[in-house]
Formats: structure tokens, C-alpha cells, sequence
């Protein structure tokens, strides 16, 4: 143990303590640490930055400080927002440059040349003390501050490596980084306002922006999609005055009080030019991409910005080419937001042809959450029929078999041929692409996108008590529902039981129990010959006291399917507010057995598993609502670039048989598997299909942890 000790501030970082300590004991630092600081090799980062268990265990044996207080001195304090894992490429996540670290030569003079711990976060780029942009670079020799493993000397006096004396003549030491000039920013300036918020964020590990809709987010998907928008900022950018040309202007403040579009163009800077720029101008970057955040409602508030058509394209390009998401949905959605064509009209060829416009792909950028078609009857409710804007005669014949696959649409990339096969239609995914291009772009297409939202938000917040989709599975077809009952219904309806009658009463069960609408019968007179012509009249003049035997009938099949759930559920429309009551109208036809926690039974979750077949589709059904197939998608984001099930399983507390029996769920579930099955030459690694499904689950991470109850692991 050294004989001479220092107490650890709270905000210094453990580089800077530990060169305190040697200049106090006159030994090297690496005599605390026990590392050769001249082997730099590839992990050339500062001991804050990168530093390991065994480390911090000798520093510890060293100076009698316990190692959860040293890890407190590192980026591990930021594990909870994404900044402790930190790499040199690192070009996805919420790291946007990592090279060097920022300092301010006040602080470093009032506080004995000692460095914060904030500094080495590169978001942080302003002196909240004494309002400066914190320099980076050393004012002897022009090079980056603290980009190595190399220990900075304290002074010119301090023990200093050979390496950097050949870099610098001072060794870069902190006597003479604190020797430079201090530039002052305006606190009403957009940077600083940037920087406020920022560190908000960094201290509640999240916050409510305007491009998720208010919906709260997580700091590490936040700092994300910044570093995204960051990114092409930089490449889009064009070095305003005092910071291309002058870098030591005396107002910094004014770089970032307006910007407009004439400061950024799509003039590539290369791949090195990120890494490279200064800190006032990652600050003018920084600040745009904040900007955009923070202000951008939807894809309308990004006219007349620095985001032009072009840009966009070319960001929404680069993230197709990378196959898989670095960005939030949030982000995604506004960046997919196009300038539509008015609805309500329609477009004429030079011929005089009217044809309709397509706005299907409306309705997927119309929210950032979705719902289940687990929640849609098989055709759509008479209640919402009843109260529908006006349509057009050839939309209003197909809304009920459209309605529910526009909702179930919203909100996600859909599957056009899964969902025909999920509701029962005989379409493929053109015809059914161009009615809903009918359904949104008619003469009054604007009301029914907007009744349909709102309908959709309704259905979000308080969803219908019954399962759709296990109903539909378990009861396929009408002959499904069996001929046991028959006799007894016939008795009810005063008729003798015939063939004819044994169809109708079937088909009308049937379509209570999945939701589908009893007068629509489209395709059936083409099936099931004359009867059907009488369908829609032995529906119209059905006796109530058939209606309850059928009904008694239709829960007496779901109780012996163990479904405790109401026979029929309509949601309620107040005329007088214009909007959908909390609860709808629930029809029970046996006594309630007590049994109201079985929507979600291992059927359910089976059927639901056996249903996806892709990642987007397996990542959709948990986020519209199956807790544990969210829980399982976590801990799989979490817990995949771990080397073996052990090291995953000791980071929850479970077993590794746990942990290996989520992994094969989610491999059935998808049909292949998630990791590759030869791990004898290195730590395993993603299939494609994994590495599909991971970066969705990221990029839906905050959703899926909010539905599973879950936290992320502590750092240990």
C-alpha cells in the first residue's frame, strides 16, 4: 500500500487521482496500477475508460479505496445510459466520437490540475462552471488530450514516458493544457440550451422528446438517435465562420444561435473526417441533431431545416445498406415521413384516367406503436361501421374486411400475406395493399385515416378483454364448432332440424366466437349454394330466445377450452364528445366461473410463437403485450455479445439451462437458429437472422422493457 494518500473527488476520473497519487509518492503510475503504459497495442484508451476488474483490484490493494468506489471514477458510472462500453470504432450506439478527451484549463487550475470524470464523455462539451467550450487539444504540440493509454504527466516536473516526450516537448502535461484559452459561450445560446439538456437526461436516464410522441425513452436510445443525426450533421456540414477557418473566435456562442440550411450541405467528409473534427465543431452538430429531437413533432416540422429531401434519403440509404437498425423507431418513423399528396382527391394520367394514391404506407408511419391483430375481430365491429366518416360506395363495401387490417397495419412493417392468412382472406398482398390505398385516398380519405387513428389509439390504451387470434386458431371453420348443440337449438328456433339450418347456426356461432361480422357473407353463396341466400334473413329475424341458446352455447365451447372470457365485446361511442368510451359493452351468456386471468395461457403464448416465423413479426408480438416473450427478448439483447450461456446467465442471476432454454424458444420461434453452433474457434456469434432480430429489439428496447417489467443488469 502507497504511504501517501488523497481522497477521491466525486467527480474526478481515476486517470487523474492516480496521477496525483504517484506524484505524491514519486513512483510511476504504473507502479499503482501495475500496466506498462508504453504498450499501447490496440485498447489504447485511458484507464477511465477501459479499465478491468483485476485493475481495479490492484488500485485497490494499493490505496486502501474500495473497488465500487474506484469503478465510480470510470465510465461505468454511465452504464445505466449506454456510455460505459467504449470503442474506438464504435459506429453504431450512442457513442458518436471517442478519440480524446475534452478539458477546461479554469477548472484544471482551481481544482490542482485535477481532471472530471463528465470530460471523457464526448456529449459533454461545455464548462457548466464557468460557461466555456472545453478545449481538446494541447496548446505545445496541437495533439489530442488523453487519447492513449499513456499516463499524462501533472507537470513539466512529473515523471514523463519517452513516447511522449517524442510527441510533445512538455509531454503534453496538465501544467501546460491548463495554459490555454478559456472561450466563454452564451448561456441563451442553442449549444448551451443543447448542453443543458444533455445532462438532464444523463442524470434521469431519460426523457419525453417531441419526435417520440411524449412517450418517454431511455437515455442510451436517445443518445442513439443523436448519434445518427450527429454523424451526417458533421458530413453534411459546411464550417461556419470562426470555426473552420478561426478556431479561437472569441464568441463561440454565436456558431450555434442560428442555424440554417446554408451551413450544412451534402459534401461528404470521409470516413476519418468524424474522428477528426474539433470540439466546436462537433458542438455545431451536436446542437443541430439535438435540435431536430427536440423540436420535430413529425416528419412536417423538418421542412426548411438542415435536413433536406436529399439528406434524409441519404441517411434512410445508409441504414438499407447496413441491413439492420441504428436508430429507435421514433427516429425512423419521422425520417420515413414523406410530403403526401393531399387525400380526398385523386390523380389523373395525361389520358383523363382517374387512379387512386397510394397512402398505405400512411398508415405504417402514422404512430410508433402497434397493436395486435391478437385484439381485431375478424371483421370489424358494427359499432365502428356505424359511426365511420362518409365512404365512397366502392370502399364501404370492403371496410369491414379492410378496417382491421389497416389497424392491425399501424405502427409497424406489415406482412400483408401473414395478416390475409391471420384474418382469413383470400388475398394476396397486392390486393390487399391497393384497397387500403383505396380506403385512405378517396374523396373523404382524410376522415377515415383520421377516425381509424384515432380508433387505433383507443384500442391501445384500453384493449378488448379477448383473445382474437387463439379463437381463430382453435375454431377455424364453422363445421369446427360441432353438432352437439344442434338439436337444442333447433328446438329453440321452433324448426326442425335440417341440414340448412345445422350451417347457419354453426356459421353464426362461429362467427360470434371469432369476431367476425354474421351479415357479412361474402363468398359464401358461392360455397355454400342457396343456403346462404337465406342467411342474412335467418340472422335479421333470429328469435332472442335462440340468440341467448347460442350464445350459452358459444361459452360453454370456451370454458372447455379453459377461456374465461365474455362471449362477444363492442366497443361504445359517445356522439356527444365524439370519442370511444373506456369500456365497451362485454355480453357473458353463463355465469361469470371466476376465471378472468386466462387471456394470456401457454396456448396463447404457443400459438403466438408458432405465428411469427420472422424477427419483425416475433418483436411485434411482444410489444403488443406477451410479457414474457418481451422478458425473453431482453435478456436475448442483453445478453448477446456475452462469449458463452454461463457468463449470460451470471449476468441476471439464473441458470445457464435457463438461459439456453430462452435461446431455443426464440429459435423455434423464428425457424432457425439465433447463434451459430460452432463455438470452438472463438466467442459465439450471431446468425443472420439473430443479428436481424437483435438490432429490432434495440431499436424497440425501451417498449419491450416497459411491457416486461424489466431492468437491465447492473454493472458488476
Amino acid at each position: 500500500m502507497i504511504p501517501i494518500r488523497a481522497d477521491l473527488l466525486h467527480d474526478e476520473s481515476l486517470d487523474s487521482w492516480i496521477e496525483l497519487l504517484a506524484d505524491l509518492n514519486g513512483c510511476r503510475p504504473r507502479d499503482i496500477t501495475g500496466h506498462d503504459d508504453t504498450i499501447n497495442k490496440d485498447k489504447a484508451l485511458p484507464l477511465t475508460r477501459a479499465v478491468d476488474d483485476p485493475s481495479l483490484l490492484r488500485v485497490s490493494e494499493c490505496t486502501g479505496v474500495d473497488p465500487d468506489r474506484l469503478a465510480e471514477a470510470t465510465l461505468r458510472r454511465y452504464k445505466p445510459v449506454g456510455l460505459a462500453n467504449v470503442t474506438r470504432d464504435s459506429s453504431t450506439g450512442p457513442w458518436s466520437q471517442v478519440r480524446g478527451t475534452g478539458y477546461c484549463p479554469i477548472c484544471l487550475i482551481d481544482d490542482d490540475l485535477r481532471w472530471k470524470l463528465p470530460w471523457h464523455l464526448r456529449w459533454i462539451n461545455i464548462c457548466e462552471e464557468h460557461h466555456t467550450v472545453l478545449r481538446d487539444n494541447c496548446p505545445a504540440c496541437g495533439s489530442r488530450a488523453r487519447d492513449t493509454r499513456t499516463h499524462h504527466p501533472r507537470t513539466t516536473g512529473s515523471h514523463i514516458s519517452a513516447w511522449r516526450l517524442r510527441r510533445c516537448s512538455h509531454g503534453c502535461a496538465t501544467e501546460i493544457l491548463a495554459q490555454n484559452t478559456a472561450h466563454t459561450i452564451e448561456i441563451h445560446s442553442a449549444a448551451y440550451e443543447t448542453h443543458s439538456w444533455l445532462t438532464r437526461i444523463l442524470h434521469t436516464n431519460g426523457a419525453s422528446c417531441a419526435y417520440t410522441g411524449d412517450e418517454f425513452l431511455s437515455a442510451e436510445s436517445i443518445l442513439t438517435d443523436a448519434s445518427l443525426l450527429t454523424r451526417h450533421a458533421l458530413n453534411a456540414m459546411t464550417y461556419v465562420d470562426g470555426v473552420g477557418s478561426i478556431p479561437d473566435s472569441p464568441d463561440p456562442g454565436a456558431w450555434t444561435q442560428k442555424l440554417s440550411r446554408s451551413d450544412f450541405v451534402s459534401t461528404p467528409m470521409g470516413r476519418s473526417g468524424v474522428s477528426e473534427v474539433t470540439t466546436p465543431q462537433f458542438l455545431i452538430a451536436q446542437t443541430a441533431a439535438i435540435g431536430i429531437l427536440t423540436t420535430a413533432a413529425s416528419g412536417r416540422d423538418l421542412l426548411d431545416t438542415w435536413l433536406s429531401p436529399s439528406r434524409i434519403t441519404h441517411i434512410i440509404d445508409h441504414l438499407r445498406r447496413r441491413n439492420h437498425a441504428t436508430c429507435t423507431v421514433h427516429l425512423e418513423r419521422l425520417l420515413s415521413w414523406r410530403r403526401p399528396p393531399q387525400t380526398g382527391t385523386v390523380l389523373s394520367d395525361r389520358l383523363g384516367r382517374r387512379r387512386p394514391q397510394h397512402s398505405a404506407k400512411a398508415l405504417t408511419n402514422a404512430t410508433t406503436r402497434s397493436i395486435d391483430a391478437m385484439n381485431l375481430p375478424s371483421c370489424i365491429w358494427r359499432q365502428v361501421r356505424d359511426n365511420a366518416p362518409e365512404l365512397p360506395d366502392r370502399v364501404i363495401r370492403l371496410f369491414p374486411l379492410t378496417a382491421p387490417i389497416a389497424l392491425a397495419s399501424m405502427g409497424r412493417k406489415p406482412d400483408y400475406n401473414r395478416l390475409a392468412l391471420e384474418f382469413s382472406l383470400d388475398y394476396n398482398a397486392d390486393e390487399i395493399r391497393y384497397a387500403l390505398n383505396h380506403l385512405i385516398s378517396n374523396e373523404h380519405g382524410t376522415e377515415v385515416f383520421n377516425y381509424l387513428q384515432n380508433l387505433h389509439a383507443h384500442l391501445l390504451s384500453y384493449p378488448p378483454p379477448i383473445d382474437y387470434r387463439r379463437r381463430r386458431h382453435l375454431f377455424p371453420a364453422p363445421s369446427d364448432i360441432g353438432r352437439n348443440h344442434t338439436r337444442l337449438l333447433a328446438r329453440a328456433a321452433n324448426t326442425y332440424l335440417t341440414t340448412a339450418f345445422t350451417w347457419k347456426i354453426q356459421r353464426y356461432i362461429w362467427q360470434l366466437l371469432t369476431g367476425s361480422d354474421p351479415l357479412v357473407t361474402y363468398g359464401a353463396a358461392l360455397l355454400h349454394g342457396p343456403a346462404a341466400y337465406s342467411y342474412r334473413k335467418f340472422v335479421l329475424t333470429m328469435p332472442v330466445d335462440l340468440q341467448d341458446k347460442s350464445g350459452e352455447v358459444a361459452q360453454r365451447l370456451l370454458l372447455k377450452h379453459r377461456i374465461g372470457e365474455p362471449v362477444s365485446y363492442t366497443p361504445q361511442f359517445t356522439i356527444e364528445t365524439d370519442t370511444w368510451a373506456d369500456r365497451g359493452r362485454e355480453e357473458r351468456y353463463l355465469p361469470d366461473i371466476g376465471r378472468s386471468d386466462l387471456r394470456r395461457t401457454s396456448l396463447s403464448l404457443t400459438l403466438a410463437a408458432s405465428a411469427a416465423g420472422d424477427p419483425e413479426e416475433l418483436v411485434h408480438l411482444a410489444l403488443a403485450g406477451e410479457k414474457i416473450a418481451a422478458l425473453r427478448l431482453c435478456r436475448f439483447a442483453d445478453s448477446a455479445h456475452c462469449k458463452l450461456d454461463g457468463d449470460a446467465a451470471a449476468m441476471f442471476g439464473v441458470r445457464p439451462t435457463q438461459i439456453r432454454r430462452e435461446y431455443t424458444y426464440l429459435a423455434k420461434a423464428l425457424g432457425t437458429d439465433v447463434f451459430t453452433r460452432d463455438t470452438s474457434h472463438g466467442p459465439r456469434q450471431l446468425t443472420p437472422t439473430g443479428s436481424s432480430l437483435y438490432h429490432l429489439v434495440r431499436a424497440n428496447i425501451d417498449r419491450l422493457r416497459q411491457i416486461a417489467s424489466y431492468e437491465p443488469p447492473r454493472p458488476t
